[in-house]
């Protein structure tokens, strides 16, 4: 099966669509969708994990991308797909990215300077200070759908979430989950009623 490439526009669209989401504790998402295609059509599915869209080498592990995959698929089933690998009316790409950010916070008027997460400059001049360090994780799952046929992405969705050791450690069946249903909240085909034998 053919693996698809992470296409540069969209890399720059998501992007900037990051510097618009405001800092929280609750998963950010950015989505978007071909308003042409008829997601109707979709039958079947494969998903990919794509190790060509890594950032700076961060990949996530093999216990995560399980889970993540995992969850796709189930959202696909609960919308009535069924997973066909050799021949998929779309493919699902999926891959992570791990940022740190390091902010450093000045308080008096002694002359120093300090750089956050997008680049701002801050600058105080003489008289004592005194400064504290933070460092903070976020992160990133960014979902991608092809059409098989027609080799174009048709519905794409990222979401950023700040992350911590504990969350890593212990929550993390439940911290994807919310994150992929949130990121699945506006996907065109909505969830079915499944029933129960």
């Amino acid at each position: 099966m053919k693996k698809r490439i992470f296409n540069n526009r969209i890399a720059v669209f998501l992007l900037s669509a990051m510097f618009a989401l405001t800092s929280c504790s609750s998963t950010k998402v950015v989505t978007d969708k071909n308003t042409t295609y008829d997601f109707n059509e979709m039958e079947t599915y494969a998903v990919v994990y794509d190790f060509d869209n890594l950032s700076n080498g961060t990949e996530v592990n093999n216990l995560n991308k399980k889970r993540i995959e995992k969850s796709l698929m189930e959202q696909m089933e609960f919308r009535g797909l069924e997973l066909d690998e050799e021949n998929p009316d779309v493919i699902i790409n999926f891959y992570t990215r791990i940022e740190s950010e390091q902010n450093i916070y000045t308080n008096g008027s002694a002359f120093g300077t300090g750089y956050g997460r997008w680049g701002y400059r801050g600058m105080n001049v003489s008289g004592s200070t005194s400064s504290s360090v933070s460092t903070s994780t976020n992160g990133f799952i960014i979902v991608e759908m092809y059409d098989s046929n027609l080799d174009e992405i048709v519905w794409y969705s990222l979401g950023e979430k700040n992350i911590n050791e504990k969350t890593v450690s212990t929550k993390a069946d439940k911290e994807i989950n919310n994150a992929i249903d949130k990121m699945m909240e506006d996907f065109p085909l909505q969830k079915q009623i499944i029933a129960k034998n």
